[in-house]
């Protein structure tokens, strides 16, 4: 019996190598394929694209927040500055010279924000 084992070894062995050969063209072509999808899905590239896509978008994002930011600081200012023009012209038993510089410091107030908007 141990004879009939070594005398088909042989046999075996060479099926299993012509049996390899006739594989590997075919796992060749699979690895290739492989090896194509994954340039696209490289995690370095998914990386760069995203961060290409978020200039994109926060670029402008940014540049839209900061113009509204800057128009609410000013109204902030314009109204805090009206309202001490109008404690300021307030009380009942107010003289004409306060009256004239409220209305002096609306007016200023007035024609200040009107120039930053030009």
């Amino acid at each position: 019996m141990k004879e009939n084992i070594e005398k088909e070894k042989p046999d075996f062995e060479g099926q299993i190598a012509r049996n390899e050969l006739r594989i590997k063209p075919a796992e060749l072509k699979i690895k290739k394929r492989q090896a194509q999808k994954s340039r696209f899905a490289s995690p370095l590239l998914i990386t760069i694209f995203t961060g290409i896509i978020s200039l994109l978008v926060i670029g402008p994002a940014s540049y839209l927040q900061s113009g509204t930011n800057v128009e609410l600081e000013q109204r902030k200012t314009q109204s805090s500055l009206i309202r001490k023009a109008v404690e300021m012209a307030g009380g009942k038993n107010e003289s004409r010279l306060k009256s004239n510089a409220a209305s002096a410091n609306l007016k200023f107030a007035d024609a200040a924000f009107d120039f930053r908007r030009t």
